[in-house]
């Protein structure tokens, strides 16, 4: 970074040499042209010479053709009257066709006022400023010019030295992305290691300084994250390992090699141990850094803290140990077998109720120990364990089961049966639980309606974290906007109307404009008409306000929003308004920028032109509708569910505020807005607005 950021500085710096030595030739040349000086003083391999101005004509003819900046000399009205070449190859057009033009035809059209103004001034003094050219492939040339009044027999004339800001202009767009990387690492929360292609780190995150615990620029990156592959271990408590303690354990240390060769690392998990003895658990994300043309740059690596799930994953399983202590203990008989229903295991309950000692018990068949009759029948009962190994589900004993002691004793007997499976859902054995028949089917129906409140409980805490989440994301949106509005309103409102009040006034000036100046009147005025709207939605946006509401006609609405509406002649408007329709108590402005925004966006879904088909009705009681049916492009379905969101916009202009406004003011009427969509059909914006009680139609 250091070495691009001093290129970028010796740049800057020989630009403003150049600006510096440009101006000082400038004033050499006036003051030669205004005839302050009658000869000039050059130092050279010869010492000092002395140039009259005529000796010095041609020399300086020279200098003009030779500097790096363009010069041109105009005629009062813009005709070139002559250029040097490097004008022609900004414009990327010979000379012959250069000189004898308007400086007007290869200034950039938002630019020739300004143009004509600087010109203007120079023509009274002096003038520079900044504008673009258009060079004659339509590429944009950003350039600083100055103009200076000089008289050649007694003919006014304008001396102009035009100087190319690409390059400026490129290297400040740098500089910004530099600063916007900066920023990205800076705010991180996870951290970004971006190495080169030696695996030295040259970026990092805040948080890569503090999980490292120093300064890790410049350094390798298995030097600062000496980490292993696989080598989690339980971390329960926030004691810190001593310093030096290996921490591979089982694992294999981390190497950038096989990324850097094209590799990738995704969710791979790993154990790091920070010089003052802190452990850390960390999830590995890793892949290489290629340039526009594929070449290996480097690799780019991203380290998620995982300790605290660890942990918890560590208390998990400290809680599975309790469980199975519990297991042991309950008051119940619990017997477990293997698939081949064989015992594995018996807790004292069941070794009183069976008569068998666990000892004995361990490795025989179930059969042997667990012996259940029918208490009517005295027939054998089924066995659970078979039936769970075939069925794969949790089981119950059939009524009146008896349990036959190893003394010989009987007991009548309920209880369950349940799969014991492994991690991949495979069945590894069967436990059976002694209980009570009305205890245990308590204690199920206490369960199953647990499960489902945790799950419904779950549900309900995931959707308010995601409404909150996306609540975050509409509120950072709105307080951006809000303070973008207040300088928008006062930095922009001023000089566009400024613009808007010359282009009237030239346009009642020019009664009979020629084509181009009218265009470009045209151009202005209604640049000017968008750029107000955009403002105009900002502010909205910004300062919504309470509805003021009062007795409003939709239909009324709907008619004077569509009158005031620039609705192209391609596109063919469709009314099917209820005229029966009772009125609402609505603040008719805010309705009047629902209705605008929907209808504005159905007219720019229509480039071709198309149809509109604007209805309103009683959608149903208590509630009024008012739908816009275009025949546009359509909205693709990964789009529909955004539209609504602020400064979402799939357009080439605008900021996507309409519709985000017309929502705003819908549910500040209780109302929704809803929208379907079918890319290549068109879509359908239906706004529902309750109705008041005066509206309401009288029960039948």
């Amino acid at each position: 970074m250091g070495k691009e950021e001093k290129t970028r500085q010796e740049l800057l710096l020989e630009i403003e040499e150049l600006r510096a030595r440009l101006e000082e030739a400038e004033e050499t040349l006036r003051a030669i042209r205004s005839g302050e000086v009658d000869a000039v003083i050059v130092s050279g391999p010869q010492g000092e010479q002395v140039y009259t101005l005529k000796g010095a004509d041609h020399t300086y003819r020279l200098l003009i053709e030779q500097m790096k900046e363009g010069a041109a000399t105009l005629a009062a009205e813009g005709t070139i009257l002559y250029c040097n070449r490097r004008l022609g190859d900004m414009l990327q057009m010979p000379l012959e066709q250069v000189i004898g033009s308007s400086i007007y035809g290869v200034v950039a059209p938002a630019d020739r006022q300004l143009c004509e103004a600087l010109l203007q001034q120079g023509s009274q003094g002096a003038a520079k400023g900044e504008l673009a050219f258009c060079a004659r492939d339509g590429t944009r040339v950003p350039v600083h010019i100055s103009a200076n009044a000089l008289h050649i027999d007694d003919v006014q004339v304008l001396c102009t030295v035009v100087t190319d800001l690409t390059e400026q202009k490129r290297h400040e767009e740098i500089v910004a992305a530099e600063r916007l990387a900066r920023s990205i690492l800076d705010q991180a929360a996870e951290v970004i290691v971006v190495c080169d292609e030696e695996g030295q780190i040259i970026r990092a995150s805040q948080m890569a300084y503090q999980l490292c615990g120093q300064n890790p620029m410049l350094q390798p990156f298995e030097t600062v994250f000496p980490f292993w592959i696989g080598s989690i271990r339980r971390v329960v408590s926030e004691e810190s390992l001593p310093s030096g303690e290996d921490v591979g354990g089982e694992g294999e240390p981390f190497s950038l090699v096989s990324v850097l060769r094209g590799e990738r690392f995704q969710g791979v998990e790993a154990g790091f141990v920070r010089p003052d003895g802190q452990r850390f658990n960390l999830l590995v994300n890793a892949g290489p850094l290629r340039g526009t043309e594929g070449q290996m740059l480097g690799c780019v690596i991203t380290l998620t803290d995982i300790t605290e799930r660890v942990q918890t994953e560590e208390a998990l399983w400290e809680s599975e140990q309790w469980l199975y202590t519990t297991l042991r203990s309950i008051g119940d008989g619990v017997i477990a077998t293997d698939v081949k229903g064989l015992v594995t295991l018996m807790n004292s309950v069941a070794e009183d109720l069976t008569g068998w000692d666990e000892g004995d018990a361990l490795g025989r068949p179930l059969e042997d120990v667990f012996n259940i009759i029918n208490e009517q029948t005295g027939e054998p009962a089924e066995n659970p364990v078979a039936r769970v190994l075939r069925e794969g589900v949790v089981v119950g004993l059939a009524n009146h089961t008896i349990l036959v002691a190893k003394d010989g004793t009987k007991r009548p007997l309920a209880d369950s049966a349940a799969p014991i499976k492994d991690q991949e859902g495979n069945i590894i054995g069967v436990v059976i639980v002694f209980r009570d028949i009305t205890e245990r089917r308590q204690a199920e129906q206490a369960l199953r309606k647990y499960s489902e409140q945790l799950e419904e409980m779950v549900q309900e805490r995931t959707q308010e974290l995601r409404e909150a989440q996306e609540e975050l994301v509409r509120n950072e949106k709105l307080a951006v906007l809000g303070q973008l509005a207040g300088g928008v309103s006062h930095e922009l409102r001023s000089p566009l109307g400024m613009i808007s009040s010359a282009a009237y006034y030239l346009s009642r000036l020019l009664k009979e404009p020629q084509p181009d100046v009218k265009e470009t009147l045209e151009i202005l005025t209604r640049e000017v008409r968008v750029s107000e709207r955009i403002i105009a939605s900002l502010l909205d946006f910004a300062r919504t306000e309470t509805p003021i509401r009062r007795k409003v006609d939709l239909n009324k609405v709907i008619r004077e929003t569509l009158s005031q509406a620039a609705v192209p002649h391609s596109v063919e408007v469709v009314c099917q308004l209820d005229e029966s329709l009772p009125t609402i108590q609505a603040d008719p402005e805010q309705l009047g920028r629902v209705f605008g925004n929907i209808i504005l966006n159905a007219i720019e879904a229509m480039p071709e032109g198309g149809r509109l088909v604007v209805e309103s009705k009683i959608a149903e009681p208590g509630w009024m509708a008012v739908s816009f049916k275009d025949t546009g492009v359509g909205i693709s379905e990964e789009n529909l569910g955004k539209i609504f969101e602020p400064l979402f916009t799939t357009k080439t202009r605008g900021l996507g505020l309409g519709l985000a406004l017309a929502s705003i003011l819908a549910k500040g009427h209780d109302g929704t807005i809803e929208a379907e969509s079918a890319v290549g059909t068109g879509s359908t914006f239906t706004v529902r607005l309750p109705a008041t009680k005066e509206s309401l139609p009288d029960e039948q």
